[in-house]
């Protein structure tokens, strides 16, 4: 997508403030990202929303099934298809967008890795538990949902996934690691990443993998500074 003038000067404003070390922390449309301290890391605590990689890139919004099926480049869509969703759900992203070299999370910030997310789910007592301190439970955006409690404040929330089709909104909340998947257990060679999901009537978290072409929510960490 080709910016106007106008617009490109806006996009290297606000990228440049996106680096700035002020606490608020912003992407290149913007949208002011509520975070939270949890443990040692500090974490979004919403779904990264933006259409562009940290540089002013867009990603593509891939909107016809069988073009997101069978992708091999980055590429986000909302929920349904439905710009409506975003606000709630943030955008679904494939993980050539997460793995791109351009970066999706705004600067200082990177997604979150099979190490972030195993270290998330012990601090409230393991994958077979820690589901429910993670939920959001401020809506009834959790069908079925009796147990959640988010005591965590990380505020999960059910944006269900793109596979071939939108699936399990309402129920599902998956979630992207940055880690990629070598296990024989992918049936396709390098076509595999790591993944997290949490359901609505359940109170564990599944970390497992996923196909690189599957959309699901992404959260950001920011990145802590090497000691020297």
């Amino acid at each position: 997508m080709k910016l106007t003038t106008s617009a490109a000067q806006l996009v290297i404003v606000i990228l440049l403030l996106s680096c700035s070390k002020s606490r608020k922390v912003h992407d290149l449309e913007g949208h002011n990202y509520k975070t939270i301290k949890i443990g040692n890391t500090e974490w979004f605590a919403e779904n990264l929303q933006t259409a562009f990689f940290q540089n002013g890139d867009s990603i593509p919004n891939i909107l016809e099934d069988s073009l997101w099926f069978s992708l091999s480049m980055p590429g986000f869509c909302y929920y349904d298809n439905n710009p409506n969703n975003k606000n709630t759900f943030g955008n679904l992203y494939n993980w050539y967008a997460v793995n791109d070299k351009r970066k999706i999370c705004p600067c200082g910030w990177e997604v979150a890795t099979k190490s972030h997310f195993g270290e998330l789910s012990r601090l409230f007592g393991g994958d077979k538990v820690s589901g429910k301190s993670l939920k959001d439970n401020s809506n009834r955006l959790w069908l079925g949902d009796t147990i959640s409690t988010n005591v965590s404040g990380f505020s999960a929330l059910p944006g269900g996934h793109r596979d071939e089709h939108f699936e399990r909104s309402g129920k599902y909340a998956f979630f992207w690691q940055k880690d990629d998947y070598h296990g024989q257990a992918c049936f396709i060679e390098n076509l595999c990443a790591y993944e997290c999901s949490i359901l609505s009537d359940f109170s564990y978290v599944n970390q497992d993998f996923g196909h690189k072409y599957r959309g699901m929510s992404v959260r950001c960490v920011k990145i802590e500074k090497s000691m020297k």
